[in-house]
């Protein structure tokens, strides 16, 4: 193919599926190729909920990547898609993956009322694995409406602290930091400790 994929940009093919995900945020969508010939038809989905605002950021990258794709299809095998290209076909749509997302409340101690919230991510190592997680647990995240972060892979340095890279997500992004997890229990702690105060 003629058609480059911007650098940031990378796919990999599942049967009839091509999976895009982005250097840092994470995976954008796919487009779905079937009946390849006379009855060829093509779909574009971006990975996310409608009212996750970063859906709509996955989608202006992923619409013109997959329009150039279908062209690219339809020029190097001559197929058409048989019903033509469905604006309404490029619709958020969330994408079931074999996460298995574990996360742990923090409460106020005089109320029990939810003050945190924490995504359990033992396997995210970069910006994008995090947005993953955090799109996939995106309607939990806004219905707590709680300070939340997604604790990634943890490490022990020499001196037998452990080390944890974290993401706040919520109420607003912050960038991945590696932080000593004694001072992240303590920022915890002022959650839990201070919210009736």
């Amino acid at each position: 193919m003629t058609f480059k994929l911007p650098e940031e940009i990378s796919f990999k093919r599942d049967g009839n599926q091509y999976i895009f995900r982005h250097k840092t945020m994470g995976e954008l969508g796919k487009l779905v190729v079937t009946g390849l010939g006379k009855n060829t038809h093509f779909a574009s989905f971006v990975s996310g909920n409608e009212d996750d605002p970063m859906t709509l950021k996955r989608k202006e990258i992923l619409e013109p990547i997959t329009t150039a794709m279908i062209a690219e299809v339809e020029k190097q095998t001559k197929a058409k898609d048989v019903v033509g290209i469905d604006p309404k076909s490029f619709t958020p749509k969330v994408t079931k993956e074999s996460y298995n997302i574990v996360a742990k409340h923090i409460p106020c101690a005089k109320c029990n009322k939810i003050v945190g919230h924490l995504i359990f991510a033992d396997d995210a190592t970069n910006e994008g694995m995090f947005e993953d997680y955090y799109r996939i647990a995106f309607p939990k995240i806004k219905e707590f409406n709680v300070p939340t972060w997604i604790i990634g892979k943890e490490e022990i340095n020499p001196a037998s602290n452990i080390i944890s890279y974290n993401k706040k997500v919520w109420p607003e992004k912050e960038n991945a930091i590696k932080i000593d997890f004694k001072k992240f229990n303590a920022m915890l702690d002022h959650l839990h400790f201070n919210h009736c105060k």
